[in-house]
């Protein structure tokens, strides 16, 4: 409670006085935690009159003794809320209130984990095959790893007998054990980094596509929507691409060239496609830095689009 408005009083400070974009960037996050912690406060203040309801001691005695009813507890949650950070931070808000016991708290944690893969599941839809591959290894390893942690947490209760299990937890405990779970995920399937890949791409398959064609467009696959969001990030993808247009409208020059001195049915039909494919940049380009030009860009970004959309069209003309 000290914290958040002394937090809220510098960001506010930092983005009123602040020149650079970076600076003001700081105190967003700033007042970012600081309303994270007032909210976590009220969640905190509002539960205090119920704390000793026996239906929160009840439900919680019973997500403890049905562990894949505490899983799915914390999955559902997190994957409505589609955070991580705030389902812990309303279970940290329930151990506060000594509502919640170790073992409740374990295996809703678990259920956290693999509820924050939802966000990532959305994100994947319409997007390319690795960006579905990637959210798809993001949900097995999440899965892999709350199987063989509730296999050696039952392992080893059954030999040594955890005896704080039925005493309440508090918000400290919480970030131990969602710490503890994701370095031991973590270590346990490092080395088993390709075998999540090759799972990943046994559920997601390959079109029947000529690798060549998958190689020429995979840098379009940059442009994708979701970057317009971060306007910087969205601007660097952009001049990636237009410097490999620039390099495609060269290599599609100098080989109409060649042909000049060493004609050939089979480099005729290169240039027209690598002109395409020119065409194709040109294309999707343009219309990505329309949209990004309705952003909240910098100065300087600002200054970059303008000459990148100059220059792929000088690009377009040259390979044509």
């Amino acid at each position: 409670e000290f914290y958040a408005p002394l937090l809220l009083g510098i960001g506010a400070f930092v983005i009123l006085f602040a020149k650079s974009d970076k600076k003001k960037q700081i105190g967003e996050i700033l007042i970012g935690f600081a309303v994270l912690f007032i909210g976590l406060s009220f969640m905190s203040d509002a539960i205090k009159p119920y704390r000793d309801s026996p239906i929160f001691s009840n439900a919680f005695t019973m997500l403890g003794k049905n562990p894949l009813l505490a899983i799915l507890t914390g999955t559902v949650v997190t994957a409505i809320i589609q955070s991580s950070s705030a389902s812990v931070g309303i279970l940290q808000t329930l151990a506060m209130n000594g509502i919640v016991n170790w073992k409740s708290a374990v295996f809703i944690t678990l259920g956290q984990n693999i509820g924050t893969c939802v966000t990532a599941m959305i994100s994947g839809i319409g997007a390319s095959r690795n960006a579905k591959r990637a959210a798809l290894i993001h949900l097995y390893f999440n899965i892999i790893g709350t199987v063989v942690f509730m296999v050696l947490f039952y392992t080893v209760n059954a030999v040594v007998g955890f005896s704080f299990l039925g005493t309440a937890t508090n918000a400290a405990g919480i970030a131990v054990i969602h710490s503890l779970f994701n370095v031991f995920a973590t270590m346990l399937l490092l080395p088993f980094g390709k075998g999540l890949e090759k799972l990943a791409c046994l559920t997601i398959r390959d079109d029947v596509q000529p690798a060549e064609v998958e190689e020429e467009r995979k840098e379009l696959q940059l442009l994708d929507s979701r970057f317009l969001e971060k306007p910087a990030f969205a601007m660097e993808q952009s001049v990636h691409v237009a410097n490999k247009m620039a390099e495609e409208s060269k290599r599609t020059l100098f080989t109409a060239m060649d042909l000049l001195w060493n004609y050939t049915e089979d480099g005729a039909k290169k240039v027209g496609e690598l002109e395409n494919l020119v065409d194709q940049y040109e294309d999707e380009l343009g219309t990505y830095l329309v949209k990004l030009s309705r952003q909240n860009l910098s100065v300087r970004d600002s200054h970059t689009l303008s000459i990148v959309l100059h220059c792929i069209g000088d690009f377009e003309r040259i390979s044509d």
